[in-house]
């Protein structure tokens, strides 16, 4: 099961990467195209890739650190060491309803 898992998150992170460089890719090589005007849809397809790859980053800062601990399960007690440190005791978070 462990090893099902890992080929699938080595997997979905292929699939991440190349879609993150495809997008970038597409951008350089159509930022000169000829525009026909307010409905070019190159511009429009350019517009998509730049929010695929901002939305991409933000959710490889979420998901990497998942990521790395089921690629590296040895780096997974340090990763599950840090979420024990974020208790609502240590956040000295009241919690008086």
């Amino acid at each position: 099961m462990a090893e099902k898992r890992r080929l699938i998150s080595c997997f979905i992170a292929a699939l991440f990467v190349f879609v993150i460089l495809s997008s970038l890719f597409f951008i350089v090589l159509e930022a000169d195209h000829d525009c026909t005007g307010e409905h070019c849809p190159v511009c429009h397809q350019i517009n998509i890739c730049e929010r695929a790859l901002k939305s991409g980053f933000a959710v490889a800062v979420l998901v990497a650190p998942v990521l790395l601990g089921v690629i590296f399960p040895s780096a997974a007690p340090v990763a599950s060491a840090v979420c024990l440190c974020l208790t609502p005791v240590t956040l000295k978070v009241k919690l008086s309803d």
